[in-house]
């Protein structure tokens, strides 16, 4: 699984680090620091991640199984 985060819908809800701490984390802005980025979930937080994506009013957040 991994997760793609698109900054440019990120409105800096916060939800996203205060369900899925151990994938997100904010910048000094309140923002996801991990805006524009995509990147492998760790074996074992894929419903941590799925809870995140699905957390997020903007949609910026992205859980996919997709290998490519």
């Amino acid at each position: 699984m991994k997760i793609i985060v698109n900054g440019a819908l990120c409105s800096g809800h916060g939800r996203c680090y205060d369900v899925g701490a151990l994938l997100f984390t904010s910048d000094d802005e309140g923002y996801c620091a991990e805006r524009d980025t995509t990147f492998a979930v760790p074996p074992g937080l894929e419903a941590s991640a799925a809870v995140a994506a699905a957390s997020c009013p903007e949609g910026a957040i992205v859980a996919t199984d997709d290998a490519s």
